[in-house]
């Protein structure tokens, strides 16, 4: 038998002797070498420290916990998704996190509202089985009608009402879903304005850092403006790609500012010079590629109009 030292842990060689019967095998020798390894260090191991296992066997049991608690939320909300009554065959319903929307299209708001009343009456049933409180006060109706002009009225006269829990859902001319302004005619205009002015909230917050006497170079002005005010701009920009052009240049506008105040141009430098050396595409072109990224995504998933 050979003792051979090694970074402060005895281990034993065993030799076979080829002229006596003795020998060991594999498991044994693994044996041997892990009992003279616990036997030799165990006097450097810190003592015990039986409240610091404790905690570390309650973390472990904590985030078994959660880990159980998520997989039973994510069984529940499958059930719940697949659970919703199904509605007839014209009316739409989609879902979003605590938000539901129901949507149907026709003619005339008199065909459209006695549809809605009746998905409305079997969605609250369904609500009433799951203990879902409706706050009535926050729901809203909206009818939406693409024509020249501005509709000088919110509903046409004579259309019923929509109700639940015997509560009546008002008619609206705007409303914001999803933190989209969404008007009866679709022209975005309220949006549009409302996103306006969040991006020249930012941008004024951000002038020091984007504005002509910043230090910064150009690459961090363009990488905190496509990050804190850009992203402003464009949110869920396909939705409102077709307004009119007009309404979109007003985007525009902040964008060809960022550019001329963040590179100190002169008056005379055009604004298409500004967005080729920033690499920036505009505001038009920058929506019509978002809207050619999202018909490609529906067409690969055979979505259907």
């Amino acid at each position: 038998m050979q003792l051979i030292c090694a970074g402060g842990c005895a281990i034993y060689k065993l030799q076979h002797n080829w002229d006596s019967s003795f020998a060991v095998d594999n498991q044994e020798k693994a044996e041997c070498i892990a009992d003279s390894i616990e036997l030799q260090c165990s006097h450097t191991l810190p003592p015990h420290n039986s409240q610091h296992i404790t905690l570390i066997e309650e973390e472990k049991n904590d985030k078994r916990e959660k880990a159980s608690r998520l997989r039973a939320l994510s069984l529940l909300y499958s059930e719940y998704t697949n659970d919703i009554p199904r509605l007839s065959s014209d009316v739409q319903i989609a879902l979003f996190a605590d938000d539901t929307a129901l949507y149907l299209r026709g003619q005339t708001e008199r065909n459209i509202c006695p549809h809605l009343q009746k998905a409305i009456e079997k969605l609250a049933r369904w609500f009433q089985i799951w203990r879902i409180e409706i706050n009535a006060e926050k729901s809203a109706a909206i009818s939406f009608i693409y024509r020249k002009g501005r509709s000088p009225v919110v509903i046409a006269h004579g259309t019923s009402p929509l109700r639940i829990y015997n509560a009546p859902i008002p008619w609206q001319h705007t409303y914001k879903y999803l933190d989209i302004t969404l008007d009866r005619n679709f022209y975005f205009r309220d949006h549009i304005k409302r996103i306006r002015k969040t991006a020249i909230f930012y941008q004024s917050r951000l002038k020091g850092m984007l504005g002509r006497n910043s230090k910064l170079s150009l690459r961090n002005k363009r990488t905190l403006y496509l990050m804190c005010i850009r992203t402003v701009l464009t949110y869920a920009s396909p939705v409102f790609a077709h307004a009119v052009p007009n309404t979109l240049k007003k985007l525009q506008v902040l964008q060809n500012k960022f550019c001329r105040a963040a590179t100190n141009a002169h008056w005379c430098v055009k604004n298409s010079v500004l967005h080729r050396d920033l690499d920036l595409p505009s505001i038009k072109k920058l929506v019509a590629c978002k809207v050619g990224i999202r018909a490609k995504v529906l067409r690969d998933n055979d979505f259907e109009w």
